[in-house]
């Protein structure tokens, strides 16, 4: 084997017959394969010969080692690791579908879809952050929507290539910090080599919102510098006051784009409270001008929050409009006794009088 042959008709391990080239994915390329017996298809991503001692195969390892902690159904699943030769490859599940960058290019996508959308990329990445896992490169190119059962738009996350295990003894080597993430979806904490963490994800799935419900990054200009120096020092634009959306949606978005990560949510968990209230208001118009509250990175919701957006459920105003009469009437009641009574005595005297 030389180090530009292809693995394709080539059975990897005995059980992958590879049988199409899909792509060229980082530092690697991507391959269908068949395993044998069972006779399914999946996704074979194989480090180029080049890469095997670059900081990539140091990537490479790190994001099958992540993929394996992860059972989230909004997960790629990893099934093998290997080596062909002395390229390592990695044996994924096999998802077809749109990807969300491909959604985005035809406009702004439905209020209601996309937040469902970022729900999914939230109950993904609680997982990932639960298990000391920071993706750092979340962006639409990375977001799948398959059709699995009854749902059009079932979420994978993809491309766990610069994932951060948060309690490995490592570093980014300059080279390597430097070029992390894409400049548009890029937190500023990232930009400046500094501490990443579950808000450093936050800060991207907050571009994200953004341009799902705009039509347009927060960010755009043509020069890459310009985009990373906007990222730290200027603040979101807010969104455009045409759309009709909820304060719960402005204020999510606005929330996730905080340039200290101290003011975004603190992890996925509470972006995922945050959607849940705006699922609601999009779908019921009494909640449209209700919004959460956030205290030391955790949400606060409403009382009654459904979970279920299409549920039932009285909203605060009505509850807030239903006491006030409640306190009127109390107070009307207190005021027409003493006055009621004072009517009666002067009736009896008068009467007594005759």
């Amino acid at each position: 084997m030389t180090e530009s042959a292809s693995p394709l008709g080539q059975t990897l391990a005995g059980r992958f017959k590879v049988t199409a080239f899909l792509g060229n994915a980082r530092g690697g390329s991507l391959y269908l394969a068949e395993q044998v017996p069972l006779g399914r298809n999946v996704t074979v991503k194989l480090l180029d010969p080049m890469e095997t001692d670059s900081p990539l195969r140091r990537r490479f390892f790190r994001e099958a080692h992540a993929l394996v902690k992860l059972t989230n159904p909004h997960i790629v699943r990893v099934f093998d690791l290997g080596n062909w030769g002395d390229r390592p490859y990695l044996v994924m599940e096999n998802v077809e579908g749109k990807r969300l960058d491909d959604v985005f290019a035809e406009g702004p996508v439905d209020p209601l879809r996309l937040v469902q959308i970022a729900r999914q990329v939230c109950s993904a990445m609680s997982e990932a952050h639960a298990a000391g896992l920071v993706h750092r490169d979340l962006r639409p190119t990375n977001i799948l929507l398959v059709e699995q059962g009854s749902e059009k738009d079932f979420v994978k996350v993809l491309d766990f290539g610069l994932v951060k295990d948060l309690g490995a003894e490592e570093h980014d080597t300059s080279a390597e910090g430097a070029t992390i993430g894409s400049p548009w979806y890029v937190a500023p904490e990232q930009i400046r080599g500094g501490q990443v963490d579950p808000r450093t994800d936050v800060y991207a799935l907050g571009v994200m919102l953004y341009r799902g419900f705009a039509g347009r990054l927060p960010f755009s200009d043509q020069v890459t510098s310009e985009i990373l120096r906007q990222q730290i020092d200027r603040p979101a634009p807010p969104l455009p006051e045409s759309s009709d959306l909820p304060v719960s949606c402005r204020w999510t978005v606005a929330t996730c784009l905080e340039k200290p990560p101290d003011h975004r949510f603190a992890d996925m968990v509470e972006v995922g409270h945050a959607l849940r209230l705006c699922a609601v208001a999009l779908v019921r118009p009494e909640w449209h001008a209700v919004s959460a509250t956030l205290i030391e990175g955790r949400t606060k919701l409403p009382p009654n929050v459904p979970e279920d957006p299409f549920a039932h459920a009285s909203p605060p105003a009505k509850r807030s409009f239903s006491w006030l009469l409640l306190v009127a009437a109390v107070a009307l009641f207190v005021f027409l006794v003493p006055v009621s009574i004072t009517f009666v005595v002067i009736a009896i005297k008068l009467f007594a009088g005759r």
